[in-house]
């Protein structure tokens, strides 16, 4: 919500905004979970930080494991959907619990949707027709995980694949 309001305030002269020390870790005071400083390193990437990093141990994640393999997640989504060509869209989603998905998109077709903690939404996908994949990134390993097919044109379910921090690319084919 800050952010959101930070990028209306810039709505006139946009520039860029960044977000240093993102805190949360375990036993830290600013965040006691690993995962509230995942969630928050999401969460600005998807709100249009031009750049996120997390804050050093105690306060945050630094450059431990779970952090390498968020970096590594979202390099993953950007070679598919560029981060800097998109815009916040939490408003294609439908069917959406408080803080369950957040969406990005660019208006021609490219989508990147994070869900923290698992989870199922509806995607707006009138504009998009036809075939559209979905490849999954396991934000826990970085790593890819599966790829499934969806027909746009209509608002569509998509279920994360687990429980756990998953972000997806949705990309049509031009």
């Amino acid at each position: 919500d800050d952010l959101a309001a930070a990028r209306a305030y810039l709505g006139g002269q946009p520039r860029p905004m960044n977000t240093v020390k993102v805190y949360g870790a375990k036993g830290s005071a600013f965040g006691q979970t690993d995962q509230k400083g995942i969630e928050r390193f999401w969460i600005q990437l998807f709100g249009g930080s031009a750049a996120v990093r997390f804050h050093r141990p105690d306060a945050g994640l630094g450059l431990g494991d779970t952090a390498v393999a968020s970096l590594r997640a979202a390099r993953k989504l950007n070679e598919r959907v560029p981060l800097w060509s998109v815009q916040p869209a939490n408003g294609l989603l439908a069917e959406r619990e408080a803080n369950e998905a957040y969406l990005v998109a660019d208006g021609r077709g490219s989508y990147g949707l994070y869900f923290p903690a698992g989870g199922s939404v509806r995607l707006d996908l009138k504009d998009a027709p036809g075939q559209l994949p979905v490849h999954w990134i396991d934000i826990k390993s970085g790593e890819r995980g599966e790829q499934q097919a969806i027909t746009g044109g209509r608002a569509v379910a998509i279920t994360a694949p687990g429980p756990r921090n998953w972000a997806a690319a949705i990309v049509r084919q031009p």
